[in-house]
């Protein structure tokens, strides 16, 4: 399991810049449209 104590975007999409510190427990699903992701966390 790999663990990420912060995150940080630049120029994607509508976010000029973007940063989160000191982050907790976080869920990240990647996957096609309509592959379940939703469901998962449900």
């Amino acid at each position: 399991m790999n663990l990420y104590s912060s995150i940080q975007i630049n120029g994607y999409r509508g976010l000029d810049s973007f940063r989160m510190e000191k982050l907790g427990r976080v869920n990240l699903l990647v996957g096609m449209n309509n592959s379940g992701k939703t469901s998962i966390l449900e």
